[in-house]
Order: C-alpha cells, then structure tokens, then sequence
C-alpha cells in the first residue's frame, strides 16, 4: 500500500505545470519555424547567388530515352525556344513552358525536362509514329490518334498505306486531331481486312472516305485499293459504308474464283485485274473492266 503510495506521490511529482507546459510547447514551435525560415532564407540566398552566375548558364542538352538523337541539338533547343548561343540560365529556366512548347510541335507526342546542375538540361521525348499517309494534304501523314504532322524529313514514306479523308480545313492542320468516326472507321477497316487469311496475299495500298458521308444516299461510298503481291495490278473496291463485313467477304469469294478461272489472264501468264467491282449492293459485285 505505501509503494502505491509512494508511486502516485511520484508521478505527480512528474507532472509539468500547465503554463510550463504552453511555454515549452511555444519555445519548440518558435524554434522549429525559425529554423525553417533560416533554410528556406538561405536556399533563396543560395538561388540568387546562382541566378547571377554564368557559370550555371544552360551550356549542353542531353538527350535521353529511345528516341535520343532524332533532332539536333541546336534545332532541340530552337524548338524549346532558346539559342545555343544566347546565355540562359538554369536554375532560372522554365521547365513546364519548355517543355509546353516542344509539345506544340506536332511531332512530339510526349516531352520531360530536367534540369543537371550545374549547366546541362536532360530532354525525353517520344515521337508520333505515321501509320497512313494523309493525301489531302502535301507531305503529312497521321498516327494511331489521329493527329496530323508533316511527313518528310522525318519520315520516308516507304509502304505505307494512304488515306483521303474529305472536309478538312485548308489552313492550321498541323496537330489536328481527324474526327473520331473516321479515324475509328479506318481501323475497324483494317482490323476486318487482317481478320481475313486471304488478305495475306495482297496489302492496303489507299482508303478513301472523301464520301463516305455525302449528302446524297446514292453517292455515300468509300473505295478500297488493294494491291495484289504476286501481280503488279490492283483491286478498286467500291463500298458501302455499313456491312462492311459482308462485302469484303463477298470480295474474296469473287477473287478466289477470278482467278482460279484465269477469267482476266493475258497472254504470257500475266494477270490483268479489273479496275473497279462495286460492292455496294448485297450480294451483287459489278466490274468495270
């Protein structure tokens, strides 16, 4: 009983007034707060010293991640909106307005910048990949989001299929996104055409959409060029915009029997395709030879 006793006697003892209590807990907040305040006072000091000293002037640019060296360094830096040769510096550079900046180019689809003290600032970017070449256009091509930008000399136009689309401004393309319908048109286009074995032997040489949403029911087409790998002639298909499926289908099983029964071969065993077969009514082809 009196250790008990003993015990409360100590632990109150212990016990901390409750006005030395707020003091203390004054005393650590003010310490705290004014050791806080001479930190950042002197990374602000240390900031300005470095902003009024050449020697953190921006004077390499690295290039990093897989796209690393597609541009030239100095053209990197005009597309940033600096010169080489003008002294910028570092620590005062604008990494967010730069890298906005890069991102106006319709080339660049992504771009991160960092700053490497004391003088170097590290560029990652990636690069919009051209997956048809845009014929409305002089030397453009889109990617798999549809956003337009110039084709050469960045790119070379090697195989790659083209696409007119019709209804696009003249002025101010460059970045533009083409309109949903038809940029998701064009790949379920493309998807039907792999899902088919016999596409195998021939490849997407050009789609046409220019009217694909005319005015007129009689003139809503699209044309389909296909080129034949064992031939040097093509196909023309004119289609419908809806049932697509169907008429490709259609297409195959009248090609399949064409050419099994020589019905266009010349003489010396070449193959001479029809220019045109109109698809658009079911069940039905017309050939325009």
């Amino acid at each position: 009983m009196m250790k008990k006793n003993l015990w409360k006697l100590k632990s109150k003892d212990r016990q901390i007034p409750f006005k030395k209590a707020l003091v203390w807990i004054f005393l650590s907040t003010l310490f705290i707060s004014g050791t806080t305040a001479v930190v950042i006072l002197y990374y602000f000091h240390v900031q300005e010293i470095q902003l009024q000293d050449d020697y953190f002037n921006i004077r390499t640019i690295v290039q990093i991640g897989r796209e690393k060296g597609f541009f030239e360094d100095d053209y990197l830096s005009d597309l940033m909106g600096f010169s080489p040769n003008k002294k910028i510096n570092l620590v005062g550079f604008n990494v967010e307005s730069a890298e906005k900046k890069l991102l106006t180019f319709p080339l660049i689809k992504t771009a991160k910048i960092t700053k490497m003290k004391p003088h170097t600032l590290a560029v990652e970017y990636s690069l919009r990949k051209p997956i048809f070449v845009l014929l409305d256009y002089e030397n453009t091509a889109m990617d798999d989001e549809g956003v337009i930008f110039p084709l050469r000399p960045y790119f070379q136009k090697n195989e790659l299929p083209a696409v007119k689309l019709g209804g696009l401004p003249k002025d101010n393309f460059l970045g533009m996104r083409i309109d949903s319908d038809k940029l998701s048109f064009i790949f379920d286009l493309t998807e039907k055409l792999n899902s088919i074995p016999a596409f195998r032997e021939l490849s997407l040489k050009q789609i046409d959409l220019e009217k694909m949403n005319a005015s007129s029911l009689g003139k809503r087409e699209i044309i389909v060029q296909l080129s034949e790998t064992k031939h040097f002639s093509e196909w023309l298909l004119r289609m419908s915009p809806k049932e697509i499926t169907p008429q490709l289908l259609d297409f195959f099983v009248l090609r399949n029997y064409l050419l099994a029964n020589n019905v266009f071969q010349l003489e010396g065993g070449m193959t001479r395709l029809p220019q045109i077969i109109d698809l658009r009514i079911p069940s039905l082809a017309f050939i325009l030879l």
